[in-house]
């Protein structure tokens, strides 16, 4: 989609294609903001540093590795409060 025009209830698309709608939910999504952590962008970037984030490809990559890596002892997974998009991979 390239634009739409709620007053219309229509979209256009990126080809030029008009199409109407009865009700439309636009959601705008969420931005990752790591470096609104002090260190974070340091630590994921870091291939051998044990942070991980399962929230961009790259550092979900990072994460399966360290997984299979991990010989055992202590893990310390996070929970942000709700509401967050994945309640099981924060």
């Amino acid at each position: 989609m390239t634009s739409f025009e709620p007053d219309s209830n229509k979209i256009i698309t990126k080809d030029g294609a008009e199409h109407t709608y009865d009700a439309m939910i636009v959601a705008a999504g969420v931005s990752l903001r790591f470096d609104k952590i002090e260190g974070a962008v340091e630590a994921l970037d870091d291939h051998n540093h044990p942070a991980v984030s399962m929230y961009e490809l790259s550092y979900a990559y990072q994460a399966s590795k360290h997984r299979e890596a991990f010989k055992g002892g202590k893990a310390i997974f996070t929970l942000p409060t709700m509401p967050i998009k994945c309640g099981g991979a924060p």
